[in-house]
């Protein structure tokens, strides 16, 4: 129960802020955690125990798999373990931002003394993709095992997420029902996440509710939990990890409510956050798509020497600006078919470049990485072709 626990502390705010599983190329991550938490279930007993969990992710355009594992001593020679596969496809975007999502989710835990759980759903979900706002909703079945008896589930999902300047709102509401030979138990579970980096501290708290007609009251029947949770990342791959909180109960696997405070290094995971990468490619897109650019090339035409054309049909000027033209811009000269074209000089491997359109706002062009200076200045990386 204890690893189970640690987790929870440590991921429900990135579980619930990351519900758009898509990366925007293949990435592999190899993490380990290492730490030390402290639980007071609801009945008054009290746990500490020393926790490992190692874990692997790896992502692609259309496919994030999950191998989540935990094991904590709970005292000498007593060790709880549990393990989790998390596997989702997803369809390409469309020009509306709108993303298909089909999901499974398979894992255990064993406890000191041979008590075992274990959980099986699968899951379908649509996906909007915004600028700023992301909404999601779907629905699941599946079954637990809580060691004594196996219950069917049933949820639905719906969701949405906001991103703004650095931070990160999200709220999920989570109708559940759960159901074995003896009983039914209907309940909606809504959370919650506040996420903000300040510096080389990420913060995130949370506040979560239960309402049903329907509670069981064994393992305490708290209704409201919450809490506050913060990585302070000490390399590029290297956080300490602090936690404090309460959490309910488990229905399905019959876990008691609690509360934690928890303490660990976490070394591998790089920071970034998938999905605020996601939606600034869709706000690069959106932006350049209202001020009529549709298409952004770069193309060697002698050594050292490179063509760029901006498709641009509408536009009566089309101005370019980067580290290639010493931050002066200059205006490209349109060509056929809405075509706009300029001549550089580049002697790096990347460029960093912006456009502007009939005298309005420099943006990103599309197809390129955004980056953000140290003045919060925005512009796009361009991997300059060697060919």
């Amino acid at each position: 129960m204890i690893s189970r626990l640690l987790r929870i502390a440590r991921c429900v705010c990135l579980a619930s802020a990351v519900p758009m599983g898509a990366a925007l190329a293949q990435q592999t991550t190899l993490a380990l955690e290492a730490g030390a938490v402290s639980v007071r279930f609801a009945d008054q007993g009290q746990l500490s125990a020393l926790t490992v969990s190692p874990s692997l992710s790896v992502r692609t355009s259309q496919v994030s798999l999950a191998l989540l594992s935990s094991a904590s001593q709970v005292r000498a020679g007593s060790w709880s373990t549990q393990g989790t596969a998390a596997l989702a496809w997803f369809t390409r975007p469309t020009a509306r931002g709108l993303v298909g999502e089909a999901a499974g989710i398979a894992g255990g835990s064993a406890f000191p003394g041979g008590a075992r759980t274990a959980q099986a759903i699968g899951s379908a979900r649509v996906h909007w993709i915004g600028p700023q706002l992301s909404t999601w909703v779907g629905a699941g079945l599946g079954s637990m095992h809580d060691g004594t008896r196996t219950r069917s589930v049933r949820q639905g999902e719906l969701g949405a997420s906001l991103y703004h300047q650095g931070g990160t709102l999200t709220l999920v509401v989570t109708p559940s029902v759960t159901r074995d030979a003896s009983e039914a138990l209907g309940y909606t579970d809504m959370l919650g996440v506040l996420g903000r980096s300040v510096g080389v501290v990420d913060l995130s708290a949370s506040l979560g509710g239960r309402v049903g007609a329907t509670l069981p009251i064994a393992g305490g029947a708290q209704r409201l939990w919450g809490g506050v949770n913060i990585a302070a990342w000490i390399a590029p791959r290297a956080a300490f990890m602090m936690g404090i909180g309460t959490y309910p109960v488990d229905v399905t696997q019959g876990f008691p409510a609690g509360q934690y405070v928890s303490a660990g290094l976490r070394v591998g995971a790089s920071r970034a956050v998938r999905s605020q990468e996601i939606s600034r490619a869709r706000r690069i897109r959106s932006a350049a798509r209202a001020s009529g650019v549709t298409d952004f090339t770069l193309r060697r035409s002698a050594p050292s020497v490179y063509e760029v054309r901006v498709r641009a049909r509408a536009a009566s000027a089309i101005q370019l600006n980067g580290d290639v033209t010493g931050w002066l811009p200059i205006t490209l000269v349109r060509d056929e078919d809405g075509w706009w074209r300029g001549q550089l000089r580049i002697t790096s491997g990347t460029a960093e470049i912006v456009i502007r359109v009939n005298g309005g706002e420099w943006l990103v062009p599309p197809g390129a990485d955004e980056i953000v200076d140290e003045f919060g200045g925005r512009s796009g990386r361009v991997v300059v072709p060697e060919s």
